[in-house]
């Protein structure tokens, strides 16, 4: 099995046999110097590779919601993990998977505007929205979404 590049290293044979295998994370948490064009190297996996990739987690970097139109590669994708991020309201939420169950947006600046895109999510069942700046009429929004099993805000 031959090895795949992605963002300037290179994904070893063991590690393309486990993609192939199991749901996989991609976890960059706290690299701060990460920023969205960096998830460019997404692309360059395999078909097969990015339908592996179930979760994603970028909390507490440089990112904003640009990211998301790189993550639309990921065909497979529950969970991201962006808190701490520089994500806001501009975000293409539209952008991310359809298969997308559980987000965590904490201590960003997003608000009622993410609420509304995130409702369209029909495989949403979990969000995390605490430090942010969401407000009574997001809430409402939020109780309204049938698919939503768990829910922590503040």
């Amino acid at each position: 099995m031959e090895s795949a590049p992605f963002h300037g290293k290179t994904v070893s044979g063991e590690l393309n046999k486990c993609l192939y295998a199991f749901g996989a994370a991609l976890v960059l948490h706290g690299k701060r110097d990460l920023v969205d064009s960096d998830l460019a190297g997404l692309h360059n996996l395999s078909e097969q590779q990015r339908a592996a990739i179930t979760s994603v987690v970028v909390s507490d970097t440089a990112i904003t919601g640009e990211c998301f139109r790189h993550l639309a590669a990921l065909p497979n994708l529950k969970a991201l993990y962006a808190d701490r991020t520089r994500v806001d309201d501009e975000a293409p939420f539209e952008h991310l998977p359809k298969t997308l169950e559980i987000v965590n947006l904490d201590h960003t600046d997003v608000g009622d505007v993410c609420v509304s895109k995130l409702s369209r999510a029909a495989n949403l069942y979990s969000v995390r929205l605490r430090t942010t700046k969401i407000t009574r009429r997001g809430v409402c929004t939020l109780a309204s979404m049938a698919s939503l099993r768990d829910c922590d805000i503040d």
